[in-house]
C-alpha cells in the first residue's frame, strides 16, 4: 500500500513541476508582449492522514507536492519609446479600462497594454477590438467609450485686427479717391501705399480686404478698407469702401493720440452672418522711411479635420486639427483594485476583474495614486529570461526527480510481485 503512496507522491511531483515549467514557457514565449506581466506557479506539501504514532508522536507522512495557484507578478516593466502617437504606457498604478460588446452586452476589461488604434468610425481600441474607455466633458465622472471624431471644430469669425507698421511720412501727398472708384487698378495708383488683410467670415470662409493708405498731408494718413464686389453682391471686380478712419502722427513719427479704429459690418454673399470688425491702426508709425507692414494680428479660426492624436501625461487626449488647432477628446481612464492579485488572465494582454479583486476605483492618470502617461511609448514585458531559464533547470530536475520515483518504484512493485 506503502509503494502506491509512493507512486502518488511521484506522479504528483511530475504534474506540479509541469505546471511550473508551463507558467515558464508562458513568460518567454511573452518576452516581447507590450504590458505582459510574467506569472509564477506556487508550491505546496500534500499531508496524509495520521497512521499512528511512534513512541508518543504522531506519524504523518508527506503526501507529495501540489501547485496551489498561479500567481502574477504585476510589478512595472520598462518603458520603450516607439513615436507613434496611438501608443502609451501607464507609468506607475493602475491599467487602461476597455470595452468588449457582445450581443447587446458590454464587458469592462483591463490591460497595461497600450498599443492602440483607431477604426473607420474613429473609434480607439486595443488590437483585438475592445473599446478604450476615458471621460469626457459630456461625461467627466463615467467612463465612456473615446473617439477622436467627437471633437468640436466651429468656425470662430474674425472680429478684430491689429496692423503694426510705418507709413513713410516723405511720401508725396495725394487725394483720397471718390467713396466708389471704378477699379482697383484706380485705387492702386491713388493710394500710397496698401496692404491685405483675410477675414474668416461665421461660415469659415475667407475674404480679402484691401486697406489703402493715402498721405493727405501734415503727416495725417486717410486709412480706406476695401472688399471686391464679388463678394458682398453677384458682380465682380468693383471696390466697395467698407469703412475708413485717420492716421496722424507727431514730430517724432508716433501718434500722439491713438487712431480710432477701422470698424464695419457687411453681410457676404455666401450667406454668413454679418459680424463687426474693428481694425485697429493706432500703433503705426510714420517715420521718414519706406512705408511697410510688420505684422498682422487677427483672431478668428476656420473648421479643421482631424490631422493625429497626442496625449499628454495626465492623460489628456487632444486632437491635433488641420487649422492648427489642438481640442481635447477627452481624458483616459485608468482603474486601479484593492487586490491586483484577484485579477484573471482572459487573453489578448487582457485581465478580468473577479469576486477577489475587491473594489474598483476609477480616475484619471497623474490623479490620487494613479501612474501617469508615456506618449508615444509602450510597456515592455516584465519578463526575465535569465532568471527564467536557472527557474527552468530547477523544475527540470524536480520533474526529472519525480519520474525516477515513479520508475524506481515500478521496479520494486514488479520485483515484490515476482516474489508471489
Amino acid at each position: 500500500m506503502r509503494l502506491f503512496t509512493g507512486l502518488q507522491i511521484g506522479k504528483e511531483s511530475m504534474s506540479t513541476h509541469a505546471a511550473a515549467i508551463n507558467s515558464i514557457a508562458d513568460n518567454l514565449a511573452n518576452q516581447n508582449t507590450p504590458g505582459f506581466k510574467s506569472s509564477r506557479a506556487e508550491f505546496a506539501t500534500l499531508l496524509a492522514d495520521s497512521i499512528g504514532s511512534l513512541l508518543g508522536s504522531p506519524l504523518n507522512p508527506g503526501n507529495g507536492v501540489q501547485a496551489t495557484d498561479i500567481n502574477q507578478n504585476f510589478t512595472q516593466g520598462g518603458l520603450d519609446s516607439t513615436g507613434r502617437e496611438l501608443d502609451m504606457a501607464i507609468d506607475g498604478n493602475g491599467f487602461f479600462v476597455v470595452r468588449r460588446t457582445s450581443g447587446g452586452v458590454s464587458t469592462d476589461f483591463f490591460t497595461r497594454a497600450g498599443n492602440f488604434q483607431t477604426d473607420a468610425n474613429g473609434n480607439i481600441l486595443t488590437v483585438s477590438g475592445e473599446q478604450v474607455l476615458g471621460f469626457t466633458t459630456a461625461s467627466p465622472a463615467t467612463l465612456v467609450p473615446l473617439n477622436i471624431r467627437n471633437v468640436a471644430s466651429v468656425s470662430d469669425p474674425t472680429t478684430t485686427v491689429s496692423v503694426f507698421g510705418n507709413l513713410n511720412s516723405a511720401a508725396p501727398q495725394a487725394a483720397a479717391p471718390a467713396a466708389a472708384p471704378a477699379s482697383f487698378t484706380e485705387l492702386n495708383a491713388a493710394s500710397e501705399f496698401s496692404a491685405s488683410i483675410r477675414l474668416i467670415d461665421s461660415l469659415g470662409d475667407t475674404h480679402d480686404v484691401a486697406l489703402h493708405y493715402f498721405h493727405t498731408g501734415n503727416l495725417t494718413w486717410s486709412v480706406q478698407a476695401y472688399v471686391d464686389s464679388g463678394e458682398t453682391t453677384a458682380t465682380a471686380g468693383t471696390p466697395v469702401l467698407l469703412g475708413s478712419t485717420t492716421i496722424t502722427a507727431d514730430a517724432t513719427g508716433a501718434q500722439a493720440t491713438a487712431a480710432a479704429p477701422l470698424q464695419f459690418t457687411t453681410g457676404w454673399l455666401n450667406g454668413a452672418a454679418a459680424t463687426p470688425v474693428s481694425i485697429n491702426v493706432g500703433t503705426m508709425t510714420g517715420f521718414a522711411s519706406a512705408s511697410n507692414v510688420q505684422a498682422l494680428q487677427a483672431n478668428g479660426t476656420i473648421p479643421g479635420s482631424i490631422q493625429g492624436v497626442s496625449v499628454d501625461e495626465n492623460g489628456v487626449l487632444l486632437g491635433n486639427l488641420s487649422n492648427g488647432e489642438r481640442v481635447v477628446i477627452g481624458t483616459i481612464g485608468l482603474a486601479e483594485f484593492r487586490n491586483i492579485n484577484g485579477l484573471e488572465k482572459i487573453g489578448n494582454n487582457l485581465f478580468a476583474s473577479s469576486d477577489t479583486t475587491g473594489v474598483q476605483t476609477n480616475g484619471s492618470p497623474g490623479s490620487t495614486t494613479f501612474g501617469r502617461i508615456r506618449a508615444q511609448s509602450l510597456e515592455l514585458a516584465n519578463v526575465d529570461p535569465a532568471n527564467e531559464f536557472v527557474n527552468l533547470v530547477q523544475f527540470q530536475r524536480g520533474y526529472q526527480a519525480g519520474s525516477q520515483i515513479v520508475s524506481t518504484l515500478n521496479e520494486i512493485i514488479k520485483a515484490t510481485i515476482n516474489l508471489a
